[in-house]
């Protein structure tokens, strides 16, 4: 697919930026990724189509993508984070950016999730679950191969996007038995979107599927992952309530200054706008019969399962969460930690959590 790319013509404009934010949209209307659904992968990590609505997901570790996946791939993630907001669109057309140049930082292991409609190769939603950069490379633990590998409260270890971009390492340190776990076994929820430029009637029930594809794979113990970290703003938090999810969240995190070359748009800085969150392993197994009515849900016809994942996610099974809370929570610590997604809205703390 051929980008446009509006002419510079000197300062970059709000018109100029107006009119590439119009081409990504037209460009991701009739945007079609056969490569992301019939190419086969090197190694493909999970594929699964609904025969009730054709919905197909696919996942795919990043080092067995090939060369035209990639290339896709930064299409779809460059267009869609600008529309999503995440992204800087004057920072895009000041430095003609083509593909989202951070997924080749993703490390080898990172997980891409992508459902579509199986007919047209659509993209309807995208999840990344980034794996910890190669730890081989940082300080001492180059030294041997039987090195430790590096633990979450380690300060010489490779850090995660979220960790790097807005909040630093003490965050998820702050949480002990999370801190105690190995960085090659948390994974990194890096984002979860559903298409910002296609209107579909299963458009929801992409998202709700990539969704519960990241908890297949997660609570798969082949996989080896024992958290999900990240950071989150409002909506997202509100689908993932519906879901009755168990997570920590911790909203009074610190934020990092905006890097003045960084690719993210100043939104994602703003204070209280994206929370920290980790999702355990260990909760989600204990939400296992509900993701089971959910998995029946989606396997319905199209009109079917719109009914029943309204009937289902209007009174979710909360599950609470219990492995990663700490017994001490300050609730006027910059670090308290809170199962609450809406956390300060009524202007209460019933939802603190303490073990």
């Amino acid at each position: 697919m051929e980008q446009r790319i509006p002419d510079r013509q000197g300062t970059t404009t709000g018109p100029e930026l107006a009119a590439l934010r119009a081409v990504y949209m037209d460009e991701q209307r009739q945007a079609l990724y056969p490569d992301l659904f019939m190419t086969p992968a090197n190694e493909q990590l999970f594929r699964a189509e609904r025969a009730g609505s054709g919905l197909m997901t696919m996942a795919m570790r990043h080092r067995t993508l090939t060369s035209r996946q990639r290339a896709a791939l930064g299409v779809f993630r460059l267009q869609q984070f600008a529309l999503c907001g995440w992204y800087d669109l004057a920072v895009i057309f000041e430095r003609r950016l083509l593909v989202d140049p951070l997924l080749a930082e993703c490390p080898d292991e990172t997980i891409h999730i992508i459902v579509g409609s199986q007919p047209d190769c659509r993209v309807l939603a995208y999840f990344c679950l980034q794996a910890a950069a190669p730890f081989a490379s940082y300080g001492h633990h180059a030294r041997s191969d039987h090195a430790r590998t590096p633990r979450i409260a380690d300060h010489d270890r490779p850090i995660y996007p979220t960790e790097l971009d807005q909040f630093g390492t003490e965050v998820f340190a702050s949480l002990p038995r999370l801190a105690a776990l190995p960085i090659d076994r948390v994974f990194e929820l890096e984002c979860l979107l559903s298409n910002r430029a296609v209107t579909s009637p299963l458009g929801f029930a992409a998202l709700i599927e990539g969704f519960y594809t990241a908890s297949l794979l997660v609570r798969d113990r082949r996989m080896g992952i024992d958290a999900l970290i990240g950071n989150v703003e409002r909506r997202a938090r509100r689908v993932v309530k519906s879901l009755g999810v168990p997570v920590l969240y911790t909203p009074r995190a610190p934020t990092a200054a905006k890097p003045h070359d960084a690719l993210w748009a100043d939104d994602m800085f703003t204070p209280g706008q994206f929370w920290p969150f980790v999702i355990a392993t260990e909760d989600l197994d204990r939400h296992a019969r509900w993701f089971a009515q959910l998995d029946k849900a989606l396997d319905a016809t199209t009109d079917d399962m719109k009914q029943s994942l309204v009937e289902l996610l209007k009174q979710p099974a909360s599950t609470r969460p219990y492995a990663f809370v700490p017994t001490e929570n300050d609730a006027d610590s910059p670090y308290f930690w809170t199962d609450d997604p809406f956390f300060g809205d009524a202007k209460d703390r019933a939802h603190v959590v303490s073990s």
